[in-house]
């Protein structure tokens, strides 16, 4: 049983760390946009500013729920 816990305890740990490494990458991505930005009209932007908004939304609550589950785990 304790074999499992680890087990479980070491792919949640490696979860975690894809996420932070996916984290970085976005980061890494919206620097360079920035870099190389296009202004576009209001409608474009307001559809460009609701999926960013829709992303953030999505990885805060995927990075709650493993950290959730993990402390399950534990």
């Amino acid at each position: 049983m304790e074999e499992k816990g680890k087990v479980g305890s070491e792919r949640w740990s490696a979860a975690i760390e894809n996420l932070s490494e996916m984290a970085s990458n976005l980061d890494s991505l919206q620097k360079l946009l920035v870099k190389k930005a296009v202004y576009v009209d209001e409608d474009t932007f307001a559809k460009a500013s609701l999926t960013s908004e829709q992303a953030r939304t999505i990885k805060v609550r995927s990075l709650l729920f493993i950290t959730r589950s993990s402390v399950e785990v534990s």
